[in-house]
């Protein structure tokens, strides 16, 4: 197997470190509003999994073989994304309801672009 970097360690890794930072901020925090324990929560579920996802893609590199995913580890990871997705948007709540719905609207749109490049590719 080449020795490159699978695109969802990148995701995954990003997901990890953005989460580290928003949770930094929160632990302080007291009492804790419900953006915060909704934040909080949705990080505690996906910081595991994208790890989760760091270790499997790791081993399968060192394994050398071709790597075979899946259908739910693929969905257990998309789990992982969503709730990184949904603490983060929980975050932007917690400063400003129009701050969470513009994040939550420009990552659709993001979402279909993605996609429609994807499928043109």
């Amino acid at each position: 197997m080449e020795d490159k970097t699978h695109p969802s360690d990148i995701w995954s890794g990003g997901l990890i470190a953005v989460a580290l930072v928003i949770l930094q901020g929160f632990f302080t925090l007291n009492p804790i509003d419900p953006p915060v324990f909704i934040s909080i929560t949705a990080f505690a579920v996906a910081i595991p999994i994208l790890s989760c996802n760091l270790l499997t893609n790791f081993l399968r590199k060192r394994s050398g073989k071709k790597p075979t995913y899946r259908v739910l580890e693929i969905l257990f990871y998309y789990g992982g994304i969503f709730a990184a997705l949904v603490g983060t948007g929980a975050a932007f709540w917690h400063t400003s309801w129009v701050l969470a719905l513009v994040f939550a609207f420009t990552s659709v749109i993001a979402l279909i672009v993605f996609i429609a490049i994807q499928k043109s590719i």
